[in-house]
């Protein structure tokens, strides 16, 4: 197998998007309370961000650069197409399992906890989809950064939940 240059795009791609899966979310809930005689109103505002280390970084790297490699054995010539094939299948079906998993794992966390208060879990998916495309802006700002030497500050979302 040679490397071609779309090798590399593809694995960039599949790259990122398990960078993606693999950030955590960090949320910081601030609650303030007013109370007035015996009725009380309460706001909680959310600060969410994301937390990504080394480990996580390290870890994407193996699924991805395998399931680049099994998607560019998928028309090569062998004495075995159909084992060739069913390795390849297995390889990107694992790579989407860990991928979905990831996703859902995060964003079910991130409802359950939204949701204590009184948070739609639809709009908490919201919240974890903005996170995700702060994620992404951040990295594209990191790659600029290199260039225009100015530093970059992890973003953090703010909402107020009530």
């Amino acid at each position: 197998m040679d490397p071609q240059p779309y090798h590399i795009v593809v694995f960039l791609l599949l790259y990122t998007l398990m960078l993606a899966s693999f950030l955590r979310p960090q949320m910081n809930i601030v609650i303030a309370v007013d109370s007035q005689f015996f009725s009380a109103n309460y706001a909680a505002v959310v600060g969410l961000t994301f937390r990504l280390n080394l480990f996580m970084v390290v870890a994407a790297l193996p699924i991805s650069i395998l399931t680049v490699i099994a998607l560019a054995k998928w028309n090569e010539a062998t004495n075995h197409p159909t084992a060739s094939r069913s390795f390849v299948s297995f390889v990107v079906g694992l790579y989407v399992a860990l991928l979905l998993a990831n996703f859902a794992a995060n964003g079910v966390v991130m409802q359950n906890i939204l949701g204590r208060f009184q948070h739609p879990p639809l709009a908490s998916w919201l919240m974890y989809r903005d996170l995700l495309l702060s994620f992404l802006e951040y990295l594209v700002a990191n790659i600029q950064s290199v260039f225009t030497r100015q530093s970059v500050q992890r973003p953090e979302l703010v909402y107020v939940l009530h």
